[in-house]
């Protein structure tokens, strides 16, 4: 299972972002809040290419690249809508397993996703 957020999940997540000082740790102690794991679409790759979460850790990909992407499971898991320039795109997986992911505007873009 996996849980996309849609526009108002996306503005909470940012505001977690903008609430985020430097150098927090994978702490679970009560009240911290982690920062989400970041995948950068820049150059038609995914950066980095292979990424490993925890259950229900926030992931979320940034598209840095002058034209759309998007973010699509090979197993049909999760997608994403095109993302646009600047464009964001938040997940949170609660399923474990390892999940292969492309771009299905750009073929060659792929990446992995491994969800502990």
């Amino acid at each position: 299972m996996f849980i996309a957020l849609g526009v108002l999940g996306l503005v909470a997540a940012l505001a977690v972002l903008a609430s985020l000082r430097t150098g927090l740790s994978a702490d679970r102690t009560p009240g911290r809040v982690e920062a989400p794991t970041r995948i950068v679409m820049d150059g038609t790759r995914f950066h980095p290419e292979e990424a490993t979460v925890d259950s229900g850790a926030v992931v979320l990909w940034a598209n840095l690249d002058p034209f759309p992407h998007n973010v699509t499971s090979e197993s049909g898991k999760f997608q994403s809508d095109n993302l646009t320039p600047n464009g964001t795109w938040v997940l949170r997986p609660i399923e474990r397993g390892t999940f292969e992911y492309h771009c299905t505007l750009h073929p060659g873009m792929k990446a992995v996703l491994h969800v502990r």
